[in-house]
């Protein structure tokens, strides 16, 4: 870990072999956050985990993702972050070359805000899970597209959303963790539909759609009750907020990083 001090310049001194990474994502790309009560000073990050991790080791790391972070305001991001779009809304272009893209997926219900578009799409699938994954697939693609026009694969986590089992479509972006539930807590296997209740508390009332929807709300609900027992079970990598992993669980996280990027 990179330890000196420049009085100098007040920075840490950095390797001149360090990498350029940038990573996108929603709050699993923040780090640790303190215990979330609801108040005017919820989710404050309290360690930068593992964008932390990396600095450390003397990269440098351009962290673009921000907490609710939609998957589509990601491609965004990255685009703004290449200079190819030119709306600062969405960050400036990065001068400084990037080796590696990291991308921390999350669940694609965040990519709209019109839920009666999301309504008549599983009105018209008669399912739910079938419309989360059809949107899901859909950003990947576009990720997909942008990462040949960038010329930089994409490595993916799947952070609050696992990903997609078959990634064979997309041979641009490479899976770099699939699951960090999975990763922290083996075997705990959470399907991708088990944050649809989350922040999508709407889906609670589409019960009079059909029986066939109804069925599918109450396994969702299930998988969303599951989902905060693996977290709730595992302090050690989930405390304080319960939604996020902590620093432990970014070190981990950082490990699996470090190893499969071959960063030394």
């Amino acid at each position: 870990m990179i330890k000196d001090w420049d009085p100098k310049t007040g920075a840490l001194l950095r390797r001149l072999d360090g990498k350029g990474i940038l990573i996108v994502g929603d709050s699993w790309t923040q780090g640790e956050f303190e215990m979330y009560n609801h108040g005017a000073q919820s989710h404050v990050v309290v360690h930068r985990g593992l964008s932390q991790y990396l600095m450390d080791d003397g990269h440098r790391v351009h962290n673009r993702g921000e907490g609710g972070l939609s998957n589509i305001e990601s491609y965004w991001r990255l685009k703004s972050a290449f200079g190819l779009h030119d709306n600062d809304e969405f960050g400036k272009p990065i001068e400084d070359p990037i080796d590696y893209i990291i991308w921390i997926t999350t669940d694609s219900f965040r990519d709209t805000n019109d839920e009666n578009k999301i309504i008549e799409k599983i009105k018209q699938e008669n399912s739910i899970g079938t419309v989360m994954f059809g949107m899901l697939f859909e950003k990947y693609l576009e990720m997909n597209e942008l990462s040949k026009q960038i010329g930089i694969p994409i490595h993916c986590i799947g952070g609050w959303t696992p990903l997609l089992k078959d990634m064979e479509p997309f041979d641009n972006l490479v899976p770099l963790i699939p699951c960090v539930h999975e990763l922290l807590v083996p075997g705990s296997n959470l399907p991708i539909t088990h944050n649809a209740l989350h922040r999508h508390k709407f889906i609670r009332n589409l019960g009079w759609i059909s029986d066939k929807i109804k069925q599918e709300i109450i396994e969702l609900i299930d998988q969303w009750t599951y989902s905060q027992e693996i977290r709730r079970n595992h302090p050690d990598l989930f405390f304080p907020d319960w939604e996020h992993p902590n620093r432990l669980g970014h070190y981990k996280i950082y490990e699996t990083v470090k190893e499969k990027l071959g960063l030394l």
